[in-house]
């Protein structure tokens, strides 16, 4: 340890030092590895079904929810504007409530 009856041990380094090493190392292990992948537009859109009808969606309401999705895609709305479309039609439905 860092103190030994009451006094410094020669050579040791403090607690705060110790931290601030484990932070520094730590940042570098992110920065090395790079950035985390993103969820996929299906991963987002699975978890937000799940919450907003407070159960698991079936497997035919995540199929339906998709299709809207990339319904969306395919006439060029980008992605974000394709997910806000599902995400209000998703609160709209019957199984959201």
């Amino acid at each position: 340890g860092f103190i030994t009856s009451g006094r410094p041990v020669p050579g040791a380094r403090p607690p705060q030092q110790l931290a601030i090493t484990k932070v520094e190392s730590v940042r570098a292990k992110v920065a090395k590895a790079g950035p985390t992948p993103a969820l996929s537009s299906v991963e987002r859109l699975n978890r937000f079904l799940d919450r907003a009808f407070r159960r698991p969606a079936t497997v035919e309401e995540r199929a339906r929810f998709l299709a809207v999705f990339e319904r969306e895609r395919a006439v060029g709305k980008s992605e974000s504007d394709a997910i806000r479309t599902v995400l209000t039609a998703a609160l709209a439905s019957p199984g959201s409530r």
